[in-house]
């Protein structure tokens, strides 16, 4: 008795350990992620990779939005190029509207509220530009879509999705054109027609751009958006003025730097306080329930 009395110490004290660690680890694991940015350049959360459905749905979202700094230092065809192969993209066909056509709407709202590379596009000038160069240079032809085994494969699908994002962000967003954007997506869709209109009906669904309406003489303005509120614009903006200030670390006050200093080691002695606490909590349920048992016998 005595002997199982002392395994069952040891295994309640590891377990105890373990639980902690992998509450430790799964704290910091979402800033970890976020600054793999600075060294990819690349999601750190996409379709079947090692970190694919592991963390919640806050979690991917923040984890996949490059840290800001590093977003405006980025290139407009750069962010275009990430945006075609951005983890969303495999949400784009799922949603349909009451007529039981494919509703993509909603999926455009989905990213112009949470995909920071999208939002970002849309405040720029050469912003459209460079999301319908990608379309036009996707390099999908007719041969490449009558070939079913093209889409076989993950790589295929992203290729299928983007097709797709780049036709049907002609459709939604040419309202919002200027001049020169929309001359070039007419250019575009004489191209993509040649190919689409041979296609079989199914296809024509997916990358269908009939029926554009074009509004000439737009001018870029702050954010050139379809979808959002005047709540949820406002959210945005406030979350890029919170996150990112220009040379902050330069202007920073010793007192700054104190009340910082201070607030961290706050936080970390709460959460010492708390091992502790359960530490302690579970060192008296072990030695109750051995006295407990002595007793018995």
């Amino acid at each position: 008795m005595k002997r199982l009395l002392e395994y069952v110490i040891v295994i309640s004290w590891m377990f105890l350990f373990v639980h902690i660690f992998d509450f430790t680890v799964y704290a910091s694991s979402a800033d970890e992620l976020r600054n793999t940015w600075y060294e990819t350049h690349f999601y750190p959360i996409y379709y079947d990779n090692e970190e694919w459905q592991k963390h919640g749905m806050d979690e991917f979202i923040e984890v996949n939005n490059p840290p800001y700094d590093l977003l405006l230092s980025m290139s407009s065809d750069e962010l275009a190029a990430l945006l075609i192969q951005s983890p969303y993209l495999t949400q784009i066909t799922i949603y349909y509207g009451e007529d039981g056509n494919n509703e993509y709407k909603t999926f455009f709202h989905f990213i112009e509220r949470y995909s920071d590379i999208f939002y970002e596009l849309l405040k720029r000038e050469d912003g459209i530009t460079a999301i319908l160069n990608q379309y036009r240079n996707s390099g999908i032809d007719r041969q490449w879509l009558e070939n079913e085994n093209n889409t076989n494969s993950l790589e295929g699908m992203y290729r299928w999705w983007a097709e797709i994002l780049g036709s049907q962000f002609i459709h939604i967003y040419s309202g919002l054109f200027t001049e020169e954007e929309t001359n070039l997506a007419k250019q575009i869709i004489n191209e993509k027609n040649e190919i689409y209109l041979e296609l079989p009906s199914i296809n024509q669904i997916y990358f269908d751009v009939s029926d554009i309406d074009y509004h000439d003489g737009n001018s870029v303005t702050d954010v050139r958006t379809m979808f959002l509120t005047e709540e949820e614009l406002s959210e945005r903006e406030e979350k890029f003025s919170e996150e990112y200030v220009p040379d902050q670390k330069e202007d920073v006050s010793s007192e700054g730097l104190i009340e910082d200093v201070a607030e961290d080691i706050l936080e970390r002695d709460v959460f010492n306080l708390w091992i502790i606490a359960v530490m302690v909590g579970s060192s008296f349920f072990i030695l109750t329930t051995v006295v407990f048992l002595k007793k018995r016998r």
